[in-house]
């Protein structure tokens, strides 16, 4: 099957991304890999998993990684307020926009598999 992860760099998504790997799923990763959380590549990234960086909000970008997905595991998102509430704007717009991206994303495209 062909899988994305969205925030497949991140700690649960990066076991998600191991997980469908071994089991023999092609699997597309789409991160941001924003330098607040990934201040250089991280060294664990599973290298048989292809990686898209990029935002969800970035609907090319994302209409590119989702076609002909049989599955989304959607794990991206920003964590961690408690670093400032001046930051709550960000967190809304990455969280929220990039959630409700992502959905429209996958209704224009016609997806019909599973969503996680």
């Amino acid at each position: 099957m062909r899988i994305v992860v969205t925030g497949g760099a991140g700690f649960i998504g990066s076991h998600v991304v191991d997980l469908l790997v071994v089991e023999g799923h092609d699997v597309i990763v789409v991160d941001a890999l924003l330098p607040k959380a990934h201040a250089e590549r991280p060294p664990y990234l599973n290298e048989r998993a292809t990686y898209v960086e990029a935002d969800l909000r970035d609907r090319d970008a994302l209409e590119e990684a989702v076609a002909g997905a049989d599955a989304v595991s959607h794990q991206a998102s920003l964590v961690g307020l408690g670093e400032s509430w001046l930051d709550v704007t960000d967190y809304v717009a990455h969280n929220d926009l990039g959630t409700a991206s992502l959905l429209g994303c996958l209704h224009a495209s016609g997806f019909s598999g599973r969503l996680v």
